[in-house]
């Protein structure tokens, strides 16, 4: 769990196989797994080693089925995804997760109105959802909603200061409303915590170019 929470994911995930080999309950690990597993992109490992018939636990198989939900999303295999969500919702009708999935499905089927009205129904029930706060951030920000966007990526980052992504996008919507010296404060705290991400040298030159 504490790994989980550093973020060091590659580490949990050793840790975590370590704990199926000693014989630990699946229904405690294997929820734990599948998002260690989202948060590294990999999606095929999951749909291929993750099982959730494995997991009697109805709200741990929940998690499970949301998590494969998103690796096939992330493969593109947007019906296997839908019936994942859907299937996460039946055993849990709030979770989280499970929520977020089926936002997805709206958003790649066109729904995008009814998309935002269930992100915002979720990030009222769960206002430190990260995922989903960046979720609508990208919404809005597509809605010319610019101040609202940039408020949301401003709470993923008070929940996750190096989430390179979300501090990215702010720059750029910071920039879309002329407040310069503020995205250059960004740029530079994206320097400092993240000085090897490709959009760190990138925004920074782009704001350089700007100056002349």
């Amino acid at each position: 769990g504490a790994l989980l929470e550093s973020n060091d994911f590659v580490s949990a995930e050793k840790e975590l196989r370590k704990a199926l080999e000693l014989g630990i309950a699946r229904d405690r690990v294997e929820p734990m797994l599948g998002r260690v597993l989202i948060e590294q992109g990999e999606f095929k490992k999951l749909v291929q080693e993750i099982d959730a018939q494995r997991v009697n636990d109805s709200a741990a198989r929940a998690e499970v089925l949301a998590s494969l939900g998103r690796a096939y999303l992330g493969l593109g295999e947007q019906e296997l995804a839908s019936q994942q969500f859907l299937a996460a919702l039946k055993l849990q009708p709030t979770l989280p997760a499970a929520m977020l999935g089926a936002v997805r499905i709206m958003m790649a089927n066109g729904e995008l109105d009814a998309a935002l009205r269930s992100l915002n129904d979720l990030l009222t029930r769960n206002p430190q959802m990260a995922e989903g706060l960046a979720l609508r951030a990208g919404m809005l920000r597509e809605r010319g909603q610019l101040a609202e966007a940039a408020a949301d990526y401003r709470q993923v980052l008070k929940l996750k200061p190096d989430d390179v992504n979300a501090r990215a996008n702010l720059v750029m919507v910071l920039i879309d409303q002329q407040q310069i010296a503020e995205a250059k404060q960004q740029v530079a705290e994206l320097r400092k915590r993240s000085p090897l991400a490709l959009a760190s040298n990138y925004l920074y030159a782009l704001l350089a170019y700007r100056d002349g």
